[in-house]
């Protein structure tokens, strides 16, 4: 997936505005737009520049380039997912349920749906019909 995206280097400062100048001044580079954060430089290479907290991340830094980065993350998320050849995926998050969902057919359910089950309540809704090999709740518990 990101194999074929340019990447480039991402450098970590706790003052953009003075590095835009030093870069300027002392180096003769300007951002590809006004008050911007990416540079490009020879034959096709860029590196951004990225605001960091008061502690330096002690590591080197790159930057993918996407065009949507909410999608490739949840391919990739889907990816390794499916790789795992879960049976179900469970979150508790309403938001990450809704956007897993649009990239798979495994059924996605929340965790409060797998404890109550798990407890003697009803199947959730999303795995109505999936067959499984166990008592369907003691399964559940197993896995919790």
């Amino acid at each position: 997936m990101l194999k074929s995206r340019p990447v480039f280097t991402t450098l970590p400062v706790t003052d953009p505005a003075r590095a835009r100048r030093f870069y300027a001044e002392k180096l003769g580079l300007t951002p590809t737009e006004p008050d911007g954060d990416f540079y490009e430089c020879g034959e096709g290479t860029r590196f951004v520049i990225s605001k960091m907290g008061s502690k330096p991340g002690g590591h080197t830094q790159m930057v993918f380039a996407v065009d949507d980065i909410a999608r490739t993350l949840r391919d990739r998320k889907v990816a390794s997912i499916e790789r795992a050849g879960a049976d179900v995926i469970a979150t508790g998050n309403i938001g990450c349920m809704t956007h897993i969902a649009q990239g798979t057919d495994v059924p996605i359910v929340h965790t409060v749906e797998l404890l109550d089950w798990a407890y003697g309540g009803s199947a959730p809704e999303a795995l109505k019909g999936v067959h499984l090999d166990l008592n369907d709740s003691q399964r559940i518990a197993v896995a919790i």
